[in-house]
């Protein structure tokens, strides 16, 4: 069976444009989702990295700094009004959201690691979510609509890709995962029909 062929800065472009498309025209989260879910790979971080990227530029649009930072709290209730978030759910949503503002201010997160412990293969969407939320609190801070922030950030081109691979090789312990965006156009994955063997992990009990 040949590989399947894995997401490069194309696919990064297309996905960008369904989630600024449908925010714009103001269409459901799940209705933008339904259209985005053939693009993620099984077991792929694909495109949440890149949705933490558009997340990230929305702060970088509405000025947010560190000098002049934007409060987080109450973001979910003032951003994904009608959206429930419940246990691990909302503990995923603040990981995206902490990982876009951490991308923001330079640092790269490390999503395999994270995303490794959480036994599902949903990350994207929560990474969607922390776009949509960053974006209308862009909108709300400069006091313009979602479209125009989303018609901005779609003229600047694709989001940032990731300047550096990730280092240390496959770290999301599963068969056939897949690594985060590289920046390089491609992800590392194992050639096809190989499946990544666990690592030694310390009996941390992770909470739930």
């Amino acid at each position: 069976m040949p590989a399947r062929k894995r997401p490069g800065p194309a696919e990064a472009t297309v996905a960008i444009r369904i989630l600024l498309d449908g925010l714009s025209g103001d269409r459901d989260l799940s209705e933008i989702a339904a259209e985005l879910a053939p693009s993620h790979p099984r077991n792929d971080t694909f495109p949440g990295e890149v949705f933490l990227r558009v997340a990230a530029d929305g702060l970088g649009w509405c000025g947010a700094s560190r000098a002049d930072p934007v409060p987080l709290e109450g973001m979910r209730e003032r951003f994904l009004a009608g959206y429930s978030f419940r246990g691990r759910e909302r503990s995923k949503l603040q990981y995206a959201i902490l990982a876009a503002a951490a991308i923001s201010g330079g640092a790269e997160p490390d999503l395999l690691d994270e995303v490794a412990w959480w036994q599902t293969d949903d990350f994207w969407q929560y990474a969607m979510y922390a776009a949509v939320a960053f974006i209308g609190m862009a909108a709300d801070r400069a006091g313009v609509p979602v479209s125009q922030v989303c018609r901005e950030l779609g003229n600047t081109g694709p989001a940032r890709p990731p300047r550096r691979r990730y280092r240390g090789g496959m770290r999301w312990r599963g068969p056939g995962c897949r690594s985060a965006w590289t920046g390089h156009g491609e992800h590392l994955c194992p050639p096809a029909g190989t499946y990544l063997r666990r690592r030694p992990q310390p009996h941390v009990q992770r909470p739930r």
